[in-house]
């Protein structure tokens, strides 16, 4: 209680003036994105929305964004109606001000609780980035992970299925994937296969993550992030977005993320040990050869080729 409470403290009395355009991270569920945000909040100056999109009742915030937004299927935004957008865009605006305080936290400040920069972990709206890189003049950083790592993750945990929402769109996803692919979408989701699922969940949701390009948008993933971590941050969050404490973000990196609570034990002990080898596949140790053969399956049908099952 004490620590809410000067969080709450601090995020009233925080001054922010944006001079550095704003970090988005866009993900999906247990998809390493909070490993990348920790690292970017590990720099002085930057106040932090975790997952401010999420609409989910009981959650921190829901009231205040519930008032300025609305609550969307599965809490995925997409395909937005011109008045939706609207409210999206105001509440998003907004958002990048640091108007709504309690929503996030600037972890170091800079002189004077002072803070310059904006960061959102945003994982609610995948399918929105070519409008947050248009719109916002943000550095976007499109963050996957191997569909069977995060497919069996969000089974542990119990989670539901967001490809119902996109579903129940079915023109957007004819646009996207085509005729057959919609046909394909259907027939795995009506299989009633909660691993089927879960993997065409990752193929539905990551597709603008998978086809992202332009100016400010950075493509990674989560194998790349935790094999070169050094690299990665090198390359994206200091030569491109202009981060600068290097040492803090390879530390933030190196250990277990603000996420870790909804790791396996041996999960947690592989990132301390730094055994890369266990991180990046100690999931397929928790898959059936009925598993790992259906999720290639899938990859097959829709054509991607930047992950396998069978390897």
């Amino acid at each position: 209680m004490t620590r809410r409470l000067l969080r709450t403290a601090k995020a009233r009395l925080l001054r922010f003036h944006e001079t550095r355009p704003p970090v988005l991270v866009m993900g999906l569920r247990r998809g390493g994105s909070t490993m990348v945000a920790d690292a970017i909040s590990a720099n002085r100056g930057v106040w932090f929305a975790d997952e401010p999109y999420a609409m989910f009742p009981g959650r921190p915030g829901f009231a205040e964004k519930s008032a300025r937004l609305f609550v969307p299927m599965h809490s995925h935004f997409f395909d937005l109606a011109d008045d939706e957008l609207k409210r999206f865009s105001s509440f998003t605006q907004d958002l990048l001000g640091a108007q709504f305080r309690a929503m996030g936290t600037a972890r170091h400040t800079l002189p004077g609780l002072g803070a310059n920069r904006a960061s959102l972990k945003v994982l609610n709206a995948p399918w929105m980035l070519p409008w947050f890189a248009r719109e916002t003049g943000a550095h976007l950083i499109a963050m996957t992970r191997h569909p069977g790592a995060q497919a069996r993750s969000v089974l542990r945990q119990g989670w539901g299925y967001p490809v119902e929402a996109y579903l129940a769109r079915p023109a957007l996803l004819e646009q996207s994937f085509g005729v057959e692919g919609l046909a394909h979408i259907r027939r795995f989701w009506d299989s009633e296969d909660p691993w089927a699922r879960a993997v065409l969940d990752w193929v539905v949701t990551s597709h603008p993550l998978r086809q992202a390009t332009g100016d400010r948008v950075y493509s990674t993933t989560y194998e790349q992030v935790v094999a070169e971590p050094e690299a990665f941050i090198d390359t994206v969050l200091i030569g491109k977005c202009g981060l600068t404490d290097r040492e803090a973000m390879v530390q933030a990196i190196l250990q277990p993320s603000g996420s870790s609570h909804l790791n396996t034990a041996a999960a947690t002990a592989s990132i301390a040990e730094r055994d890369v080898d266990r991180i990046l596949n100690g999931w397929r140790t928790k898959c059936s050869a009925h598993e790992l053969a259906l999720g290639q399956e899938i990859l097959d049908t829709f054509g991607i080729t930047a992950y396998r099952f069978d390897a």
